[in-house]
């Protein structure tokens, strides 16, 4: 892997830490309803400091940045970066299904993904959406020069049968990141997944493991502010030295 491990530094707790990112949104260029520019402006208005365009990516499952758009899309939202760097950090992602029914990774220019700030992956270790196992991912991992992670991943169900411990020291030792998401679509009695394995994020405070916040915006704008859950999660669980925009 070509990523150069950053070297994290333990540091205290600040409890007046600012949470406001958001890097889980989806644009015109794949399903979403909103152009990237409206949610950039929608997430300077709400006041997050960073805030990440993440478009499907290469999956049949619905409208998708093509393989041979790839390369235009990074292109653009890096120019987005630069016009609203001022007000804003903007970051470059995409979300790739891990359904290997649904995308086709023999066609994926990995070293083209190396220009992104960081790739979601969908549905890893999910059996129902048949997504790839977590030893899969970290073999692909290998080629992949960005930050990578875990998009609304139901943890305790999907992940039972592993040690926590294990999990996140081979989530440690890959640089692999985990999302809060806050979407109604990833949650159970209304309650995201994250609520559903306290004690895997409580132990992550002592870990590198970086987490992440996105509300996988899609066809409501107010959903790009739709992150005071996760922010009030990572507050009572002192998780704040965890959090990804540290990285930017």
């Amino acid at each position: 892997m070509k990523l150069k491990k950053l070297i994290r530094k333990p540091t205290s707790t600040n409890k007046n830490t600012k949470i406001a990112i958001n890097l889980h949104n989806h644009t015109v260029l794949s399903d979403g309803k909103y152009s990237p520019e409206q949610i950039i402006e929608e997430a300077i208005r709400c006041g997050l400091t960073h805030v990440g365009i993440s478009d499907h990516y290469a999956t049949l499952k619905i409208s998708a940045i093509p393989h041979d758009e790839l390369k235009a899309y990074i292109k653009h939202i890096h120019s987005l970066a630069e016009r609203y760097n001022d007000k804003i950090k903007v970051l470059t992602g995409v979300e790739i299904d891990s359904c290997k029914e649904r995308t086709d990774f023999s066609k994926i220019d990995f070293g083209l993904l190396g220009n992104l700030d960081y790739v979601l992956f969908e549905y890893v270790q999910d059996d129902l959406w048949r997504g790839m196992p977590l030893w899969e991912l970290l073999e692909m991992r290998k080629d992949i020069d960005c930050l990578v992670g875990l998009a609304h991943n139901d943890i305790g169900k999907n992940f039972a049968g592993v040690g926590m411990e294990a999990l996140i020291r081979v989530l440690r030792i890959d640089d692999v990141f985990v999302e809060l998401c806050t979407s109604i679509r990833y949650s159970k009695f209304s309650k995201p997944y994250y609520h559903y394995c306290p004690n895997f994020f409580d132990k992550l405070k002592e870990s590198r493991v970086m987490i992440s916040i996105g509300t996988d915006t899609h066809d409501r704008l107010e959903d790009v502010s739709n992150i005071s859950d996760a922010v009030k999660f990572i507050r009572r669980l002192k998780l704040e030295n965890n959090l990804i925009s540290k990285l930017f």
